[in-house]
């Protein structure tokens, strides 16, 4: 009985590796998978209407809808072979994160060979250029369930030990149907007990703007000195007095 050959020059090789991948076209572009691994990851038989929305900082970004339930959901659609690495960082944060209302939240994902992807809470915008949501900020009421949403999603990094050098505007999610803001881009975090006091800058860079749209109170306005300081950390500054009075898990409504 011959051997079998396993040369990557021999044709029974490159026949093999040509039976197992595959093309899967998602949004208009083609991504090349594992035929196997894709067929059991259930991906083709549970989303259809794949609508591309962005490019993230290391996967491009596609918006599907769940076939069975009609509900939205984010595809994050990886590169691996150039981003190997990070997706399996994005994967462990996502375990870690599981359940705290203010990171997104991750439903499920699969390992495609050449491609991963990973299926997330689908967002309605962000605090960066898809900010068309946050200009319905126009209280003080509003502006104050923002600041501690925004201040509990980096309040999370510190307590469970993720610190997120690279965090942006476009980082801070707002999702309709949780009635929040969620903290993304997990894949930049990195397990380090370090306090996220450069986010803070970042929370102030975000609320901001919203003193020159409307009239603050003066203590909404110490919080802003506050983060403006970048002395404090998020758990003391959701001890501010302006958060006394809100009600816990009050929805930012938008």
């Amino acid at each position: 009985m011959q051997p079998l050959i396993t040369s990557e020059a021999s044709p029974t090789y490159q026949s093999l590796q040509k039976a197992t991948k595959f093309t899967w076209t998602i949004g208009g572009t083609e991504y090349e998978c594992d035929k196997k691994a894709l067929e059991k990851s259930g991906l083709r038989e549970r989303y259809t209407d794949f609508h591309y929305i962005d490019r993230g900082w290391y996967a491009y970004i596609y918006r599907a809808t769940d076939k069975k339930e009609l509900s939205h959901w984010a595809l994050k659609v990886v590169e691996k072979e150039k981003w190997q690495r990070r997706f399996k960082q994005d994967i462990n944060n996502f375990h870690l994160t599981k359940g705290e209302k203010a990171i997104i939240q991750s439903l499920e994902h699969h390992d495609l060979g050449p491609t991963g992807v990973l299926v997330i809470e689908f967002a309605d915008g962000d605090m960066s250029y898809r900010d068309t949501p946050f200009k319905k900020i126009k209280t003080e009421r509003t502006f104050r369930i923002l600041a501690r949403q925004l201040l509990e999603g980096v309040e999370t990094l510190d307590r469970l030990g993720l610190y997120h050098d690279t965090l942006g505007l476009f980082d801070f999610l707002y999702v309709n149907d949780a009635g929040r803001v969620k903290l993304s881009g997990l894949e930049r975090a990195v397990k380090n007990h370090r306090l996220n006091k450069e986010a803070l800058k970042v929370v102030y860079s975000a609320l901001k703007p919203f003193s020159r749209s409307f009239k603050l109170s003066d203590a909404s306005n110490d919080l802003l000195s506050t983060l403006e300081g970048g002395k404090s950390v998020a758990a003391d500054l959701l001890k501010h007095e302006i958060f006394t009075t809100l009600p816990v898990d009050l929805p930012l409504e938008l």
